[in-house]
């Protein structure tokens, strides 16, 4: 029972916001923002005490201290540090309230998961949400069809059309690879599974979110080809490109109901494409937002603005993108360090799916939480990001090679 416990801890933490807005939305109740209630704010420091209250308790009754710990815990002190340094402002507060409420949770929680291989555990908890998520959908569904794109900033719980696009496409990603691993599978059981992955995919669609559309299509992409091979992969990539062309055109030229509300969720989706490639104006701002980071970018190349530098200037900002993220706050430096640890970091993973197949169910929260931070969010208040980085590099790969030896050997 107690196993069980820590387990719903764990995940909690990780999926807080998604079961929170998820759990509304079934409700029908809509979250107004902490001036109306605080609900949301004592839920996500509940969760959070609570994640660290298991995480100390398992460090010294169980977990061996390994050198990845130091760093989860030296980011926090640099972190500090500038929060410190920083002048007073709104954006440095919440800034720092969500990477201790969200963030530093979530990293302990890759460290403990990785070292007492609790990830298939993690991994029920991602479809148990995503049947929350899937409920919550059908729950909204209506509004969906009747509203406009532009009228969804508080659709799903009070959580707004983009991350609802994204609780949509992690929670198809979760339900997509475990359909994709079941075999001889029963008719009646396909069909549900066939029926939950087209309600999200509809949320997603539904919704205008260009971000949760990347996730959808980033996992399509990698579990085909890592269950099925290239091959096959191409296979489907064609067919698939067929089908979604035809309902395209038959949604365009068609009049039946609600044909309109799907010919605007594309518009939306692919308002970034035009006749001459990328068309930055159709990207929500992020023209403005890229913008604003180079040229200060090119103030202070080598350097850097500092982690809050830049609040006196700008206040509330940040570039929608890691890599100018990093560049604005440590500038070349930081970046290199930066790609460094990113590129170790997958090539452990590569290593890690290969030695375990089972373990690619760390690519779920990996491709959700690049693609938002390519796109959407910033590394200081993602949790799968942070999740996913401590799980990778806490991972005890000698154990698991001297297991595959010992395999090897008893072959031979």
């Amino acid at each position: 029972m107690l196993k069980k416990i820590k387990i719903l801890i764990y995940s909690n933490i990780l999926l807080s916001q998604t079961l929170f807005f998820s759990v509304f939305a079934i409700l029908g109740l809509t979250y107004q923002g902490s001036g109306e209630s605080s609900i949301y704010t004592l839920y996500l420091v509940g969760s959070a005490l609570l994640a660290y209250s298991i995480f100390f308790f398992e460090l010294i009754k169980r977990v061996t201290f390994k050198p990845v710990l130091a760093i989860i815990f030296a980011f926090p002190v640099v972190f500090l540090f500038f929060n410190f340094i920083a002048p007073e402002h709104t954006f440095v507060k919440s800034q720092t309230n969500l990477f201790f409420v969200l963030v530093l949770p979530a990293a302990f929680v890759g460290y403990i998961v990785a070292r007492t291989d609790k990830l298939s555990s993690i991994n029920r908890s991602f479809i148990i949400t995503g049947t929350i998520v899937f409920i919550g959908v059908l729950r909204v569904l209506p509004r969906l069809l009747s509203s406009s794109v532009i009228d969804l900033m508080d659709v799903f719980g009070g959580g707004q059309y983009q991350a609802f696009s994204y609780f949509c496409a992690f929670s198809f990603l979760a339900f997509f690879r475990y359909f994709l691993y079941q075999d001889n599978l029963k008719f009646w059981k396909y069909l549900i599974y066939i029926f939950v992955l087209l309600v999200l995919c509809a949320g997603v669609i539904l919704s205008g979110g260009r971000g949760g559309l990347i996730v959808v299509f980033t996992g399509l992409i990698v579990f085909i080809i890592r269950k099925k091979g290239f091959l096959k992969f191409f296979k489907y990539f064609f067919l698939s490109s067929i089908t979604i062309f035809l309902l395209l055109l038959f949604v365009s030229k068609s009049n039946f109901f609600f044909s309109e509300r799907i010919t605007e969720s594309f518009d939306r989706l692919f308002s970034f494409v035009s006749s001459d490639g990328i068309n930055m104006e159709g990207t929500s701002n992020r023209d403005d937002f890229y913008g604003i980071a180079l040229s200060k970018i090119s103030n202070s190349l080598i350097f850097g603005y500092g982690i809050f530098g830049l609040v006196d200037s700008l206040g509330e900002y940040y570039p929608h993108n890691i890599f100018l993220e990093i560049l604005l706050q440590g500038g070349i430096i930081y970046l290199i360090i930066f790609l460094v640890i990113m590129i170790s970091f997958f090539l452990k993973l590569s290593l890690l799916i290969r030695l375990k197949k089972d373990e690619d169910v760390i690519l779920i929260p990996t491709i959700y939480s690049v693609v938002l931070l390519l796109f959407s969010s910033s590394y200081l208040q993602e949790p799968f990001f942070w999740f996913s980085l401590s799980y990778v590099f806490s991972y005890p790969f000698n154990n698991l090679k001297n297991k595959k030896n010992e395999i090897i050997s008893d072959n031979f």
